[in-house]
């Protein structure tokens, strides 16, 4: 399961979009792929108060329950469904309480061809700026899920919640930093994206897409207190003619493919995805970009074949 997407905005302008004071250490990213960490933007503050403030962590990408005995299942939990986020188990209670804003600004999509194998193509906006994912999160302890039990009923969890039901300093349970890589902290903060029906724009290669937010909806999904029944409402896939679209190499199907040429466009390009009943001669063809070179393969065995989308259920 592959899904990908990128964030290669510099840091200033990111700091600027999304109005977090954090100073930012942040590298491009071509290629950000499940279990990685992802920069998320998140709010504090005590719920009473008159106001709260974003800031940038680092999280796990691949959703952990927090009452999962073990983490073994993240990998595949990339995604959520915005049709019935309010009603899974799994997310139910993030949705109600723990949303975040995931920044990208590209995503990657496959085309199915008839040979068995994949072509990736990159989605961006059409001004190629920064939006935000829509996005849900939770914090898990590999000793303590017993105690979060009681979470599968969607009972509210926050930050402050986790600490004191542990009987831990609120610092020790918070998120990592997103200029952070590595510590000791034994809490796990992990993160879904948000997904609905595809547009017209991306429906010739998959089904659904990310929920992209518009930015007048930023403060209000990241507010805890927002009600549920208006946030599924706009949920909701951006208007068509939002995104466009170009062939990208295969190579970048490798996570380890980390460069600027994920996102460079193949020569010869399509106005759209080839369809189905393209020649074996033209796929061939396509095929062979320079980052990957022409090698040959076993008979009945596409390199692609296992590739799936970020967005598959």
């Amino acid at each position: 399961m592959c899904g990908r997407y990128t964030l290669k905005t510099p840091a200033p302008q990111l700091v600027e979009i999304f109005d977090v004071a954090d100073p930012l250490q942040l590298s491009p990213r071509f290629n950000i792929a499940p279990t990685q960490l992802v920069l998320c933007v998140l709010t504090d503050g005590d719920a009473d108060g008159p106001e709260r403030h974003r800031y940038f962590a680092n999280l796990r990408w691949g959703l952990i329950p927090s009452w999962s005995r073990t983490d073994s299942g993240a990998a595949r939990m990339i995604k959520a469904r915005s049709e019935t986020i309010a009603e899974k188990p799994a997310f139910r209670s993030a949705f109600r309480q723990r949303r975040c804003l995931i920044p990208a600004d590209g995503f990657f999509e496959w085309e199915k061809r008839s040979d068995g194998s994949r072509q990736p193509w990159y989605l961006q906006l059409q001004d190629q700026s920064v939006f935000a994912m829509a996005g849900i999160w939770e914090i898990w302890h590999p000793h303590r899920s017993d105690s979060m039990s009681a979470n599968r009923s969607g009972a509210a969890l926050s930050s402050h919640t986790v600490a004191s039901d542990l009987l831990l300093r609120p610092q020790d349970s918070a998120p990592p930093a997103a200029h952070s890589t590595a510590g000791t902290n034994p809490f796990v903060w992990s993160c879904a994206v948000l997904t609905t029906t595809a547009n017209s724009d991306v429906e010739a290669l998959h089904q659904r897409m990310p929920v992209i937010l518009p930015v007048e909806l930023w403060d209000t999904w990241l507010n805890p207190d927002s009600d549920a029944g208006r946030l599924l409402e706009v949920l909701q896939p951006l208007p068509a003619g939002s995104l466009f679209r170009h062939r990208v190499t295969r190579a970048m199907g490798t996570p380890s493919f980390t460069g600027p040429e994920c996102v460079q466009p193949l020569p010869e390009q399509t106005a759209a995805p080839r369809s189905e009943t393209t020649s074996s001669t033209a796929i061939e063809t396509a095929n062979k970009d320079p980052a990957r070179g022409s090698r040959g393969r076993r008979r009945g065995h596409h390199p692609d074949a296992r590739q799936r989308s970020l967005f598959d259920d």
